[in-house]
């Protein structure tokens, strides 16, 4: 159900309709949960006995892992973002560094899709580019920023040098540390092969891992699927384990041992020690003997088991370290660090979550919110009520222990309810104020003000009528119910609770006694921007949406969002003037009955536009602000959430002085959109809407000062404490709810798994559905098969991490998965029993990793195809909607050879006929009975029927050029957008999905 991003169930016989995977409406990426750090796509591992280093690959980071406390913690780069930069700890940024190794106080990076090598302080994060130029990739040798790589996958050090393997050069190249000169050491750029001999004689197949033991270089040789041994002492290069180029699984000797895919190695004592990943086990090779010896893991058989040797299982193990007699594995797709003791071949997982990418640390959180916009600390500062705006819900957050649960509200489902705790509904509540044990709440979408009661949990509508915008105060309502419109935020001076209606654009009073509505300062339903003293003339304020208020000593502190700026409302006099923003007046006049009257207009000049946008810090006027909403204070000073310019600022109340936080960003991520806060002693609690987390300030450093500079603001930390950044969707600490972003393909593979091609996460999911036989409930399990949750892209797994760019169409035969991969124009396909990722046709580009648009019947990646949508088979061949071509294709599933069948390339229409006669108009869905193959021709809003084995093709329902949907019979049908069908051959049936009408539908064969 691609919208509401859910997994449906229909009972055809009861038409029964349940949901069985994911929450409607969320789109996410979250496959589990559980409080343990994350990791994604994790390759390269290091360790000095102390720390292990990890090169946590997708997320861009190295990470570090205490092994006496197993705490992870973050030690160069941007946690999820990706980019170049040298700097220390979050101010560096990789792109997908994948291997990783110890020399001294330093770790060396290759910084794969960077093309670069980086030196990283292993103390303090300080991270240098020493050779290589970001985004320039080649073959040359030379000193530091002038040598060029393409795609670096391994990395190791003698003491001396640096070698490095330059995987897509098929070379060795060996680096100096200290003057950064890179030397290619074996093999001759972009010339693979397989051979054995002298520096210029020797070829490699995409070189991987390496590993150094004396004056020998061992050499993980990806795709000639062996382990090769360069003596350094004489330039000769040897197989010593693995039967080139023949892959499988194999222990034994040399010609009888095998591998598939081996990846990484390290060495200890007599032994090498490789993760052969396409088996997805550990191998021992023994360097004299040469034999070859299965540690742990069971080949062909991917999981995330922890056990003994062959009872264990890994997933597609990346990279390898050993440390005495303790084996690190970094299980790539597992998103795991697994420990293999090789005395007993016990395996454990040391950190992350199997199955679960993500970027925490162990430290944090893994709850997920959208767009929370405020925070509530209770009255004894144990428990954060988070306003989760975007899941119209409200959060509770334990603050010792971290743990986030649901309060109140439904997630995804916006209401009105009253109740008691998730029984109520809200509709995108924006902010809040507590008094005592109720928290009155803006629920902005229903136009009202909210009571809970944090004892009871029960909420009860306090001021407005729910989903009636208005603008009347109570003694002005004829039923006498006041009216607001998008009320933003509130806030009390313990009599009174006074409401930024934003809608309105004033601000409104409610007696907390009476529950009598007036309006406090402006004009409802007009904006703009006067004071009570314009020019020396009394004047009527006027506001412009405001959205941020907040009470403190008789005066309401506004941030009048609209405007700019921040105003004063003096509750005593009723007097509203400018506190601090950039205003800009010119005089007009107007003709008033007959005579020249001048009046002043006034704008407020966002942050950015102003005169003073080279210095947005200032005093009054002289200060800018960019749509200033959320504000909090501590008596003395503003705390303001200038959304707009992501910044959060320091405003002195007196004078309106304006400071900006310089706050060291923890894990490098920059304020988004910040929303709304709140101050409880030395902590500023803050909701980063945009980034959909929850964050602190430590002002501890403020406490004591008796005047607060620029200066002062600069480091202080901004710690991450409850959601995942970037991560939009809901899901508790307690538990998860799965999580899909517009998936549309679905298969069954006949043993109870259900495989959904999720369409905006860019992977493959699988869905297991156990029933407890004793109680007959049914529990649902939900994991990534394939691909990398949120990034498009495309690989392959033979050189990594696959990933697809909005795969669509999915069919299973013989527990192969096959892939219409929409957007790369390529057919994939996905070993269910080791999820290696592999290519069945289309145009493809090995080194730049992109698919391309085409239209030639061909062999495999000579074949071209545009935007192919639907797949099936009927076990010898795959059929396919190729969409963009306006064609249907046939694929022997054995070779990968392409025949179009059906259509004209590129020429849309509608005309039956047989083959390169029939046209058909960008069709979607496909399935298979027999002899035909029916097609939801989507543009022509018609169901076709062609014979597969002739390409004659007929409208088989629907009238073209109809776009409404009408049931009757099948000439009579109509049909709007139909994208999807299914049938069998037990079922006299086509059931298909029109996506605009929102229905399942059935058409007799």
């Amino acid at each position: 159900d691609q919208n509401n991003h859910t997994i449906r169930k229909i009972d055809i016989k009861t038409n029964a309709v349940s949901t069985i995977a994911g929450y409607q409406g969320i789109a996410g990426v979250d496959d589990g949960a559980g409080k343990a750090a994350r990791f994604a796509y994790p390759e390269g591992i290091e360790t000095d006995g102390e720390y292990l280093y990890v090169a946590d690959t997708l997320n861009h980071a190295i990470r570090k892992i205490n092994l006496s406390t197993y705490i992870v913690t973050t030690l160069a780069g941007r946690r999820g973002q990706y980019g170049s930069t040298d700097g220390s700890g979050s101010k560096a940024l990789f792109r997908s560094p994948t291997a990783i190794v110890l020399l001294g106080d330093y770790l060396y990076i290759a910084d794969t899709n960077n093309f670069t090598i980086r030196r990283v302080n292993k103390n303090s994060g300080d991270t240098v580019t020493i050779a290589g130029s970001p985004s320039q990739s080649g073959s040359a040798d030379g000193v530091g920023g002038d040598a060029r790589f393409n795609f670096s996958l391994g990395i190791t050090t003698d003491g001396q040098y640096l070698y490095i393997a330059d995987t897509y050069n098929h070379t060795i190249r060996r680096l100096d540390p200290v003057t950064g000169e890179v030397y290619t050491l074996i093999g001759k750029a972009e010339n693979a092969g397989y051979h054995d001999g002298t520096l210029t004689e020797a070829q490699f197949y995409y070189p991987h891992g390496l590993a150094v033991k004396g004056s020998h270089l061992y050499i993980a040789d990806l795709w000639n699927e062996a382990i090769r041994v360069l003596d350094l002492s004489n330039g000769t290069v040897s197989t010593i384990a693995g039967t080139p180029p023949n892959s499988g699984f194999a222990d034994g000797p040399p010609g009888i041992g095998r591998f598939y895919s081996p990846a990484d190695l390290t060495v200890s004592g007599d032994y090498l020690y490789v993760a052969d990943r396409g088996n997805n086990i550990i191998r021992r090779v023994d360097i004299f003997t040469e034999d070859i010896l299965t540690v742990a893991g069971k080949a062909s058989h991917s999981g995330v088991t922890d056990a003994k040797g062959d009872e264990s299982r890994f997933s597609t193990p990346g990279g390898v370290v050993i440390d005495g007699d303790v084996l690190y594995v970094a299980d790539t797709y597992n998103h795991t660090i697994r420990k293999v003791d090789i005395l007993t071949s016990d395996v454990t997982t040391l950190a992350g979550t199997p199955g679960i990418s993500g970027t925490s640390d162990s430290t944090e959180s893994p709850a997920i919110f959208n767009s929370p916009t405020d925070v509530i600390v209770d009255e004894e500062g144990e428990n954060l009520y988070i306003i989760d705006t975007g899941n119209h819900v409200i959060r509770r957050m334990n603050l010792p222990t971290g743990e986030v649960r649901r309060f109140a509200g439904y997630p995804d489902e916006a209401g009105s309810l009253d109740g008691i705790g998730r029984d109520a509904r809200f509709n995108s509540p924006k902010r809040g104020i507590r008094i005592g044990d109720k928290i009155y709440i803006t629920d902005t979408g229903n136009h009202t003000i909210r009571k809970i009661d944090i004892v009871t949990e029960e909420i009860t509508t306090f001021a407005g009528e729910s989903g009636k915008a208005g603008s009347v105060d109570t003694d002005e309502a004829l039923n006498g119910i006041a009216r607001f419109k998008s009320p933003g935020d509130i806030a009390t001076d313990g009599l009174y609770l006074y409401v930024a209606d934003t809608g309105n654009h004033a601000i409104r009073k409610i007696d907390l006694t009476t529950r009598e509505v007036v309006t406090a300062a402006g004009i409802r339903g007009s904006s703009g921007l006067v004071d009570s003293l314009m020019n020396n003339v009394v004047s009527t304020p006027l506001f412009n949406s405001p959205e941020g208020i907040v009470w403190y000593d008789k005066i309401l502190y506004v941030s009048d969002t609209g405007n700019h700026i921040l105003r004063k409302v003096d509750l005593t006099t009723g007097e509203v003037s400018l506190l601090a923003g950039d205003v800009s007046c010119v005089d007009e006049v107007e003709e008033v009955s007959g005579s020249p009257v001048t009046k002043r207009v006034c704008t407020g000049q966002p942050l950015g536009t102003s005169a003073y946008n080279n210095s947005t810090d200032g005093t009054g006027k002289t200060a800018a602000f960019s749509g200033p909403t959320g504000i909090v204070t501590d008596g003395k000073y503003l705390y303001v959430m200038d959304t707009g310019g992501n910044l959060i600022r320091l405003v002195k109340m007196s004078t309106g002085e304006t400071m900006t936080f310089s706050y060291s960003e923890h894990k490098g991520i920059r304020t988004n959109s910040p929303s709304g806060g709140e101050l409880v002693g030395n902590l500023f609690y803050l909701a980063d809407r945009g980034n959909h987390i929850i964050r602190k300030l430590d002002l501890t450093s403020l406490a004591n000062l008796t005047k607060i500079d620029a200066q002062n603001l600069s480091g202080i930390p901004l710690i991450t404490i409850a959601g995942t950044v970037s991560a939009k969707g809901y899901r508790s600490s307690d538990g998860y709810s799965p999580q899909f972003n517009r998936p549309i393909g679905i298969a069954a593979d006949g043993k109870g798994n259900i495989y959904v091609a999720d369409t905006g996460n860019h992977t493959i999911r699988k869905i297991v559905i156990s029933t407890n036989p004793e109680t007959m409930e049914e529990t649902v399990g939900v994991t990534t098969v394939a691909g990398t949750p949120g990034v498009a892209g495309f690989m392959n797994s033979e050189f990594g991490f696959p990933m697809f760019n909005n795969p669509r169409g999915i069919c299973i035969v013989d527990n192969v998965l096959y892939v219409s991969d929409s957007s790369n124009h390529l057919i994939r396909r996905v070993n269910l029993n080791t999820g290696y990722v592999g290519l069945v046709a289309g145009l493809s580009d090995y080194v730049t990793n992109t698919g391309s648009p085409g239209t030639a019947d061909s062999t495999g990646a000579a074949a071209g195809f545009n935007d192919p949508r639907g797949i099936t088979s009927d076990g010898t061949y795959l059929y396919v909607t190729d969409t963009g071509n306006h064609t249907i294709r046939r694929i022997l599933r054995t070779t990968g050879q392409v025949k179009t069948i059906a259509g004209m390339p590129k020429e849309g229409g509608y005309l039956d006929g047989v083959g390169f006669d029939s046209r058909f108009r960008y069709p979607r869905g496909i399935t298979v009975d027999g002899d035909y193959l029916y097609v939801a021709d989507t543009g022509n809003n018609v169901l076709r029927r062609v014979n597969k084995n002739t390409g004659e093709v007929l409208t088989f329902s629907g009238n073209t050029g109809q776009s409404s949907f009408t049931p009757g019979e099948r000439d009579e049908a109509r049909f709007n957008n139909i994208i999807s069908l299914t049938t069998a051959s037990n079922t006299p049936y086509v059931y298909f999905s029109d996506s605009v009408e929102n229905i399942i539908g059935k058409v007799e064969k």
